[in-house]
C-alpha cells in the first residue's frame, strides 16, 4: 500500500484539486483499490463529494464513485491508515492535508511521517515558491528520519496553472536551490483543470488525455507506482 499526499505550506495552491485529479484518474482507470482521505480543516473534497451525491440522486447520468472517502483530523487519520495497512484493503491513499500554522502542526507532522510519497503544486507566484521553501525544510527532516529507518520517500513538486509568465521561469532555478525536483509536465491554466469533481476522470475526453496522460504516466513512473492505466480512446 502506498500512502501519497497532496501537501504544501500555502493555501489556494491546489492541493484538493491536484488529489482529485490524480485519484479519478487511477481509480477509474488502473484497477487500483483507492481510499482518499481529507484532513483539510476546510473540508473541501467532503462537501464536493456530497454535492456529487446529490447530483447523483438527482438523476444524474453517468455519475459513479470510484474511490472511497473518509473525513478525518490528522490523529484521525493515522488510525485509518495503520488500519488499512492491516487489512490491505486499498492499494493507495491520498491524503489533502491541512495547511500548517503553528497550531496543530505535530498532529500534521506525525501523519506527514506515515507518507512514503508527496507531490507540492506550486503556482506560478513567488509567495508559492518561497512557501514551499519553507515546507521543504520540514520535508528534508522527515525525509532523513523515513530514509535511516529503510522507508523510502518520494517528493516532487510541480507548476500548477501554469502560464508563460515571468515567475515561471524563475521556478526550476528555485527549485534546485532548495532541493526538490520539478515535474517536466505542467498543468496548465484551463478550464478542463478548474472544474473538477470527484468522479470525472480527465481522460475521458480528448482534451483531458492531451493535457493530463503526460502527466499522470509522469507521476507513476517518478512515485514508482506500478499500475497499468486502461485509457480510453473515445470521447
Amino acid at each position: 500500500m502506498r500512502v501519497i499526499c497532496a501537501s504544501t505550506m500555502k493555501g489556494g495552491a491546489g492541493k484538493t484539486a491536484t488529489t482529485c485529479w490524480i485519484a479519478n484518474v487511477l481509480a477509474k482507470h488502473s484497477g487500483q483499490k483507492v481510499l482518499v482521505i481529507d484532513a483539510d480543516n476546510q473540508k473541501s473534497i467532503t462537501d464536493l463529494r456530497q454535492e456529487d451525491k446529490e447530483i447523483a440522486e438527482s438523476g444524474g447520468g453517468g455519475v459513479t464513485f470510484d474511490w472511497d472517502l473518509k473525513t478525518a483530523t490528522p490523529e484521525e487519520a493515522q488510525a485509518i491508515i495503520e488500519e488499512a495497512y492491516e487489512n490491505e484493503s486499498y492499494d493507495l491513499i491520498f491524503i489533502d492535508m491541512p495547511r500548517m500554522t503553528g497550531l496543530e502542526d505535530d498532529a500534521i507532522i506525525a501523519l506527514l511521517a506515515m507518507c512514503d510519497s508527496f507531490i507540492i503544486p506550486i503556482k506560478p507566484a513567488r509567495a508559492d515558491a518561497l512557501a514551499t521553501g519553507h515546507f521543504m525544510a520540514t520535508m528534508a527532516e522527515l525525509k532523513k528520519i523515513r530514509q535511516d529507518e529503510g522507508y523510502p520517500t518520494y517528493v516532487y513538486a510541480f507548476h500548477n496553472f501554469f502560464r508563460n509568465i515571468k515567475e515561471n521561469t524563475y521556478l526550476p532555478e528555485f527549485a534546485e536551490e532548495i532541493g526538490i525536483q520539478l515535474f517536466q509536465s505542467k498543468i496548465k491554466l484551463k478550464k478542463i483543470f478548474e472544474n473538477y469533481n470527484t468522479y470525472t476522470s480527465l481522460l475521458e475526453s480528448q482534451e483531458g488525455r492531451d493535457e493530463f496522460l503526460p502527466f499522470i504516466k509522469e507521476f507513476l513512473e517518478k512515485y514508482e507506482i506500478e499500475a497499468d492505466l486502461n485509457t480510453p480512446t473515445t470521447k
